[in-house]
């Protein structure tokens, strides 16, 4: 180990960063401002506030379809969807 830090002239370690060089951070391009990363948290902050919109949107659809579902379920166990015969009409050839 002793021999390593020896040979190693700016005292680095692969896969550990020095001061010298800024954090990784995922998606980050070098160069890349201060103010280019507001406007991709901006954007990111605004997608995400759009899919929770469309996430509660659908929560309330999917609870309306479970409301007709089971309304549906219901007449159909107590065949209040089908008439009787003798309430039907005849069709029009008898």
């Amino acid at each position: 180990l002793s021999n390593n830090l020896e040979n190693n002239s700016n005292n680095t370690f692969p896969g550990v960063p020095s001061q010298r060089q800024p954090a990784f951070i995922p998606g980050l391009k070098a160069g890349e401002s201060c103010r280019g990363i507001e406007k991709r948290i901006t954007f990111q902050e605004r997608a995400i506030a759009e899919l929770n919109e469309a996430l509660i949107e659908q929560q309330k659809l999917i609870k309306i379809l479970e409301i007709q579902l089971k309304i549906f379920k219901d007449q159909v166990a107590d065949g209040d969807f089908v008439k009787k015969q003798e309430d039907e009409t005849p069709p029009p050839h008898y």
